[in-house]
């Protein structure tokens, strides 16, 4: 055999292949960059143009036609899912897209079972393009070369697209500041809903062209999005990774404790996965549970130990047999420095005037819904209570708490939006109690932390995590998840104690953290870890 004639062809096989991914790849990331949602349904879309293309195909016998009007009809359909469903769910959980879009997989795929049916289809090429040429003597498909040069023209064409018309512009400038395209006159729900159906007419013209290889099938859609995402991922740490050179990694969050762990296991490279939160994809058994399981039993093989930051965590890694009990440790939390948050004025004067605050990520799965509900509760018996909010108010992020509810709430007098600040301290040296609602699976929150080690007593969710802090009585109180009522009885007998009473709960609260979160805690397990290693 030559070598370079195999290498030659195999290197264009790839690039054809990767045209194909870039169809795929390009509406997702599109997607995502303007609207901040991982369209579950991407592969779903993708299919269907394969489908749709097969039986322009079939009915016309012009393929050509067929790269028309399914990237259309793919293209209108998506957009017309936005409009209609997606948009109901701005300012609410992230996740729920996550559900929805996962929820339209299902549906489109019934629906092309019972149109096209079970079978594979065929789509074939148009004449010319199904013809075989030789390079370097080696055979070769025309119609993989017509595929890089497909991909080559339609990247050239988004780029232009993006660079040279006024939709291209207010998609860039949405992509930076919304809220600013918003205030010139733009509406920012019509970018979206031509973004959402731009990508998933990429999408349909990515099926139409994969068609002729790989056949409409009902295979095509499952895993497709992951796939996309993790390669991209899981190239991008192996790069960085192969261009820092370290010694040993510590990964945090999903992601990074996935792809990274897999990344520095080829590359010969130690790590440790660290798990600061279970998160939202171990709150319940469905599909996005049963994969997010599996990644991390590849990434548990591939790491020296996981660490956990609660016990609870631990043990649900351990019963599900993602990881052996002997290859896990407990850190206490991710640290606190207490110097840094230390009381340096008086605990505040408990007058009609209390003060609540939540600081925090302002999303829904944090419960600054729960906090508004609750504070108006309190507010009808205690007027003068105040309740402060502080934190990064996203408005590109779909997650996020819509700023129309921040600002009604503060037009109704029932909460004080603080703004975002990279000094939290300065705002918890003046209030009575902290809050934080959050029905997320939290490892265990910084907030919480900060805030005790600030003699500040607690009110907290009963749940993963945050029952590591507080302790009921102790230095705060645990209420009822997603339970407004339930939370405004804590905040209602923190209203009603003495002001020694609150001091105690304070000094309880620093004692707790100085004796289980303090950072030196936590670094000894780094630094007995890397004597270990180095000796």
């Amino acid at each position: 055999m030559e070598i370079l004639p195999f290498l030659v062809t195999q290197c264009l096989n790839a690039l054809s292949q990767a045209a194909l991914l870039f169809f795929l790849g390009c509406g997702l990331t599109l997607i995502f960059g303007i609207m901040r949602i991982v369209n579950f349904a991407h592969g779903a879309f993708f299919m269907l143009g394969a489908y749709v293309g097969y039986s322009t195909v079939h009915w016309t016998g012009n393929f050509w036609l067929a790269l028309i009007v399914a990237p259309i009809l793919v293209g209108g359909f998506g957009a017309a899912f936005e409009l209609g469903i997606l948009r109901q769910l701005y300012g609410r959980d992230g996740h729920a897209f996550l559900m929805v879009t996962f929820g339209l997989t299902l549906i489109m795929g019934e629906a092309i079972r019972l149109i096209w049916g079970v079978e594979a289809l065929q789509v074939k090429p148009p004449e010319g393009l199904s013809d075989i040429v030789f390079i370097l003597d080696e055979p070769f498909p025309v119609y993989r070369l017509f595929l890089v040069g497909a991909g080559i023209v339609v990247a050239l064409t988004i780029w232009q697209f993006l660079e040279r018309t006024r939709l291209g512009l207010l998609i860039r400038a949405t992509s930076q500041n919304a809220e600013m395209v918003h205030a010139l006159g733009t509406d920012v729900r019509l970018v979206r809903s031509a973004v959402f159906g731009i990508g998933c007419g990429l999408a349909g013209i990515g099926g139409v062209m994969a068609a002729p290889l790989v056949t409409a099938s009902l295979g095509m859609a499952p895993n497709a999005v992951i796939y996309v995402i993790s390669i991209k991922y899981f190239r991008f740490l192996s790069a960085q990774y192969k261009k820092i050179k370290p010694t040993f990694i510590f990964h945090y969050t999903i992601k990074p404790n996935i792809y990274g762990s897999m990344a520095a296991r080829l590359l010969g490279i130690k790590s440790i996965a660290i798990v600061s939160g279970a998160g939202y994809a171990f709150l319940r058994k469905n599909v996005l549970n049963f994969i997010t399981r599996k990644l991390y039993k590849i990434a548990a093989n591939s790491c020296k130990e996981m660490w956990f930051v609660n016990y609870e965590d631990q043990h649900l890694f351990i019963e599900a047999r993602i990881v052996k009990p002997g290859r896990t440790k407990v850190l206490p939390g991710e640290g606190i420095n207490t110097d840094t948050f230390k009381r340096d004025v008086p605990y505040p004067a408990c007058n009609e005037n209390f003060v609540f605050l939540l600081s925090g990520r302002l999303l829904w799965d944090k419960g600054v819904g729960v906090y508004a509900d609750a504070a108006k509760i309190i507010k009808k018996k205690y007027f003068n209570a105040k309740f402060e909010l502080l934190g990064f108010l996203d408005a590109e992020n779909p997650s996020a708490i819509n700023k129309d509810y921040i600002e009604k709430w503060q037009q109704e007098g029932v909460i004080n939006y603080l703004g975002n600040t990279d000094n939290v301290k300065k705002f918890l040296s003046g209030i009575n109690c902290f809050v934080l609602p959050s029905y997320y699976r939290e490892g265990v929150p910084r907030a919480l932390l900060e805030a005790a080690s600030m003699e500040i007593p607690l009110i907290a969710t009963d749940s993963v995590g945050c029952r590591e802090v507080v302790e009921t009585g102790y230095n705060g109180f645990l209420c009822a998840v997603k339970d407004s009522v339930d939370l405004a009885e804590k905040m209602e007998r923190m209203i009603n104690m003495d002001r020694s009473s609150l001091m105690q709960m304070g000094c309880n609260g620093r004692k707790k953290v100085m004796n289980q979160f303090h950072e030196d805690l936590v670094l000894y397990f780094y630094k007995d870890l890397l004597k270990t290693e180095f000796n």
